[in-house]
C-alpha cells in the first residue's frame, strides 16, 4: 500500500492506495453495496462495486461497516456519497458492469479515527 500525493493534489488527508484486502459495506434507504475499497484517507474512501442499478444517490447519508482479513468495524460510522461513475472496463465483452464511488466520513470522534487507523494499519504489507 502507498500513499498517493501531487502537486494538484488538494485533499486534506493522506491518502492510501489499496491494492488488495479492504471492503466497505455501505447502506442507504434499504440498499446495500458492498465492494473493495481502492484508496482511503481519514476523510473517506472510494470504492469499486458491482454496478448492479441500485446507485447511491449523491449526498444520500450511508451507514458504512469497514471489513478486512484482520479486522471487521460494523456500523463504523456514517458517511455520505458524493460522487459516483461507471467504470470503464478494460475488457469489451464483459458483461459485469462496475461503478466506483467517493464515499465521504462524517464527524469522526477520537475512538473513531484510532479504529480507522488501525484498518489502514492493517492493510499495509510488510
Amino acid at each position: 500500500m502507498t500513499s498517493i500525493t501531487t502537486e494538484k493534489d488538494r485533499r486534506e488527508h493522506k491518502r492510501y492506495d489499496i491494492d488488495s484486502g479492504g471492503f466497505a459495506l455501505i447502506r442507504s434507504n434499504g440498499s446495500e453495496v458492498l465492494g473493495s475499497i481502492k484508496d482511503i484517507s481519514a476523510g473517506g474512501f472510494s470504492l469499486t462495486h458491482i454496478d448492479d442499478c441500485e446507485d447511491m444517490a449523491e449526498l444520500s447519508s450511508l451507514a458504512i461497516s469497514l471489513i478486512s482479513e484482520k479486522s471487521c468495524f460494523e456500523q463504523f460510522c456514517s458517511g455520505r456519497s458524493i460522487w459516483s461513475k461507471r467504470e470503464e472496463s478494460q475488457f469489451s465483452e464483459t458483461k459485469v458492469k462496475m461503478r466506483c464511488c467517493g464515499v465521504e466520513f462524517e464527524q469522526l470522534n477520537n475512538e473513531k479515527q484510532i479504529q480507522l487507523n488501525q484498518f489502514i494499519d492493517s492493510l499495509q504489507t510488510t
